[in-house]
């Protein structure tokens, strides 16, 4: 039977062979669009005569259709639907709802409702939704007590686009320098008259986006927030065209946020216009009031000098990739005098950060991601003699020693200084940490007010310290001879500084899981959340914490109060890599930005 088989097989391909081309002819995506239209445009014309007020609609013409879309940030409706990933299951059809701008996210929500008005499903636009064969209302824009609505007839195994009768609308909102700012601003309907709601700018610092206003055709009003529809001041009218997409600017004063011009966005080349990448340039000073708590140490240190912060940050994000790079300075800087009236500069923070994370949307609130951090200092830092108590004329000394210890018995120090004022404590980019992580990344909002997101995954760690110096205090070891020559002669009344060595490092693997949240509190305050728990593998039961938070108050153009907390716990095996602290910072801080 199988030599049977096997013969068959031979005779079938043998007498066969393999056609130089295909039959038929190549449907593009743009001519299965054009298919499917049609058919959808004949169907609805056929059933004219007994169509009711909410029965579906016929599809306007594909070359309005052409037309409005060159509007568009958003590809053309035909190959939004060839790049959509919905497959249509069996027994079901498709409503497809296309996007005008580069980030469905910014745009309002879309809802899909029955007959009987039931919400069946919602999510975003530039995707397709599965549904059973039947009439459907979809219901897009900003106002769900007053939305949009365009009726569809779903049929089995066919993706029906929703050819859209609203235009959309995003307002950029800047100074009277072009700096983007978060302004707030009213918008209401004018024919007749209906307030509509609140729409606000951005913060380019945090590469935030733009909400997008899909509004039905009509005439609309931007006022100043809390100012009256009726004003004759200090307003702008546009108008909204089905299928549109437009961008304007509006011109505010940051100090009374009072609208002062606006327009159509500066014409350009469409390519740029639809550039996914966001880009933004920070530098300021500010005066710097911080409180670190070393809980190891058990000690607190509060100063009060002047600090630098630039920031510059990259965002790109598409229909599916994001990738956020942040590149930070901060140095603070403190004037000590003390009791011999000597002037000296120290650091209090010392800080260079570059962040990148890059996530994928593989379902709508669910994608891996992968992390990158390069954390250092970059200014070398100096421990100066400990003048507390001292005379004019008597010596300092200096106590160097090998590595830390906690008894003082018979170890000596391998150098006694008494010409030196200072020693340099640590090297520029010492102490360094190197972070990494890939896992799942889940987001839990994201609105114009708050965006929130738990990645959780595997990471590792790496940091290093080398040619440092630590300080030990009297009250860190014990004396176990007071008589000694050596306590009588250095230790006892004298003004001395004891250093050791610091050169170690650490490598850990593990779990990791963080939260990311961002709040904006309207035109004027914003908080910013980050935490972050990593368990290595060699020590599970004792992870690192590390917590931020920045809350930013705006005060007058580019004057900003911060309050900036941070806590970070490291249990690490290495003593001198163990860490438990927490910084309070109060910054007055001028910013220029681009």
């Amino acid at each position: 039977m199988k030599t049977i088989v096997l013969f068959l097989y031979l005779l079938y391909f043998s007498t066969g062979g393999i056609a130089d081309e295909l039959p038929g002819e190549e449907l593009d995506p743009d001519r299965f669009f054009r298919h499917i239209s049609s058919s959808v445009e004949m169907g609805s014309e056929k059933d004219d005569t007994s169509r009711t007020p909410r029965e579906p609609r016929a599809l306007p013409r594909l070359k309005w259709l052409d037309s409005v879309s060159q509007t568009w940030e958003a590809p053309p409706l035909s190959e939004q639907i060839s790049n959509d990933t919905t497959a249509i299951r069996i027994g079901m059809g498709a409503i497809f709802v296309p996007s005008m701008s580069k980030s469905p996210e910014d745009e309002p929500e879309v809802y899909i409702l029955d007959e009987s008005g039931e919400v069946v499903v919602s999510g975003t636009t530039g995707r397709g939704y599965n549904l059973e064969p039947g009439t459907y209302s979809v219901g897009v824009g900003n106002i769900p007590k007053r939305p949009l609505i365009e009726d569809v007839v779903v049929e089995e195994s066919k993706m029906i686009p929703v050819m859209p009768s609203w235009g959309g609308v995003r307002f950029e909102v800047i100074n009277k320098d072009g700096t983007p700012i978060r302004g707030e601003y009213d918008m209401a309907r004018m024919d007749p008259m209906t307030h509509l709601g609140r729409g606000r700018g951005r913060d380019i610092t945090l590469a935030e986006g733009l909400s997008v206003w899909l509004l039905q055709p009509g005439t609309y009003k931007v006022v100043s927030p809390g100012m009256s529809f009726n004003t004759i001041t200090n307003f702008i009218t546009f108008r909204v065209k089905p299928g549109e997409f437009m961008n304007y600017t509006l011109v505010q004063e940051e100090a009374t946020s009072t609208i002062v011009g606006g327009g159509i966005l500066g014409t350009g080349d469409r390519d740029d216009t639809r550039s996914a990448w966001r880009h933004s340039l920070n530098f300021g000073g500010s005066a710097d009031l911080s409180q670190t708590n070393n809980h190891l140490r058990d000690s607190v240190h509060t100063s009060l000098g002047l600090s630098l912060i630039f920031y510059d940050r990259s965002y790109y994000t598409s229909e599916q990739i994001t990738l956020d790079n942040l590149l930070k300075f901060d140095v603070s800087l403190a004037v000590n005098r003390d009791e011999l009236d000597n002037l000296t500069l120290t650091t209090v923070l010392d800080e260079m950060r570059f962040n990148t994370i890059f996530t994928y949307k593989l379902y709508e609130r669910f994608g891996p991601y992968g992390r990158g951090e390069y954390v250092s200092g970059f200014v070398p830092s100096r421990v100066y003699a400990n003048n507390d108590g001292r005379d004019a004329d008597e010596k300092h000394f200096f106590l160097l020693y090998d590595e830390r210890f906690d008894t003082l018995d018979t170890v000596e120090p391998r150098e006694i200084d008494s010409l030196s004022e200072s020693y340099q404590s640590k090297p520029a980019f010492s102490p360094l940490t190197i972070q990494g992580g890939i896992g799942g990344n889940v987001q839990l909002f994201r609105t114009p007010v708050i965006n929130t997101r738990v990645l959780t995954g595997f990471g590792i760690t790496y940091e290093r310290r080398w040619d440092e110096l630590g300080t030990l205090s009297d009250t860190e070891y014990e004396v176990l001879d007071s008589s000694s020559t050596f306590y009588e002669q250095y230790l006892d009344r004298t003004p001395h500084t004891i250093l050791y060595n610091i050169d170690t490092e650490r490598f850990n693997t593990g779990p990791e899981v963080m939260l990311q949240n961002t709040l904006n509190l309207g035109a004027v305050a914003s908080v910013t959340t980050e935490f972050r728990a990593f368990a290595p593998v060699d020590r599970f039961r004792r992870p690192d914490i590390t917590l931020s938070n920045l809350f930013s108050l705006h005060l007058l153009g580019n004057l900003v109060l911060d309050y900036d907390y941070t806590y970070r716990r490291v249990r690490a095996d290495e003593e001198e890599l163990r860490t438990r602290f927490s910084r309070h910072r109060v910054l007055l801080r001028f910013s220029l930005s681009r």
